[in-house]
């Protein structure tokens, strides 16, 4: 039991053969959970859940959608100071620096900050060429930009 638990754990921090940076990783998927803090509740909310948030800050009820998407955005503010600095010091974080699911955190949290996505098509593009994040991922990312080029998409 011993040697599969041990087999496990060097399997889950390792890929392409690299250990993964296991402090990165924690702080990514950190900021993967605060990147999903809300966007949930900001697409699904109930009348019952809106009128409990209401009470909850104070706010009159028709109000608690645009204060839940205020919260969400001053989060995506702070994600993409955090992401950008990680890009600055590592490059994209991938698979090969942080693993998988963790390497497409960097990826969401550029998708959620809209006015940056022009200034990462390049990092992203390098990602996946070398199969850090999945393709799909950039070419969804890049399609979305031109898209919001007016430009058709590929």
């Amino acid at each position: 039991m011993i040697r599969i638990i041990i087999i496990l754990l060097l399997i889950s921090t390792q890929a392409h053969g690299q250990p993964i940076n296991i402090a990165l990783k924690k702080q990514l998927d950190s900021i993967g959970i605060e990147d999903q803090r809300y966007r949930e509740l900001i697409t699904n909310m109930s009348p019952e859940q809106e009128d409990s948030l209401a009470l909850y800050f104070n706010i009159p009820a028709d109000s608690v959608r645009w204060h839940i998407v205020a919260l969400q955005e001053q989060i995506d503010v702070q994600a993409i100071r955090k992401v950008s600095e990680i890009i600055k010091q590592y490059g994209y974080p991938g698979l090969s620096l942080v693993g998988k699911p963790t390497n497409e955190v960097a990826f969401y949290v550029i998708q959620h900050s809209n006015y940056h996505i022009a200034e990462y098509i390049p990092v992203l593009k390098k990602a996946a060429k070398k199969k850090e994040i999945p393709f799909t991922s950039y070419a969804m990312m890049l399609d979305r930009h031109l898209v919001e080029q007016r430009k058709e998409q590929i």
